[in-house]
């Protein structure tokens, strides 16, 4: 079989190695133009994605070499984060529990969205999602108690239960 020429070849992020645009690969010719990796390191059929690809850096963040103290520094600014947006949407969306008033304790007050799936806006998604879809996901939901949202569920337990 005649060498494919110089700029129709690819190189292995990995290995080096080049490789043609066009291989037959039992008994058919394939495009391999699109590959990041030779047949050798990424086997034909095996996705070609590796996760130890040397051009792309992990997202990570890597906590190995730092102190603990920084980590801990970190988490706390996250939560706080988390509980200011939290305060922000309760007073946006009336300041307490759309059933009964309750007011007392942010703690206890939820945003639950009716549905298929049971959903409540966690922590995770205050502090990491940009403000405008926390409010767009926000007014889908219903500003509840815990004992307001506790009722609510246990009549859709019944509701499904007699399904």
């Amino acid at each position: 079989m005649k060498r494919a020429p110089t700029w129709k070849r690819r190189k292995c992020r990995k290995c080096g190695r080049s490789w043609p645009w066009r291989v037959k690969i039992r008994g058919t010719f394939r495009n391999t133009k699109n590959r990041r990796f030779c047949l050798r390191c990424s086997p034909f059929g095996s996705g070609n994605t590796k996760p130890d690809d040397p051009a792309r850096p992990s997202k990570r963040r890597d906590w190995a070499g730092r102190d603990q103290s920084i980590r801990t520094a970190y988490m706390a600014r996250l939560l706080m984060r988390a509980s200011e947006r939290k305060r922000k949407l309760v007073e946006k969306f009336g300041g307490g529990c759309s059933v009964c008033g309750y007011d007392d304790s942010m703690r206890a007050l939820a945003f639950y969205r009716r549905g298929r799936k049971i959903r409540k806006l966690s922590a995770n998604c205050l502090w990491s999602a940009t403000w405008d879809r926390i409010v767009r996901d926000a007014r889908r939901c219903r500003l509840l108690c815990v004992n307001c949202l506790a009722e609510v569920l246990e009549r859709r337990a019944k509701i499904e239960r007699r399904k």
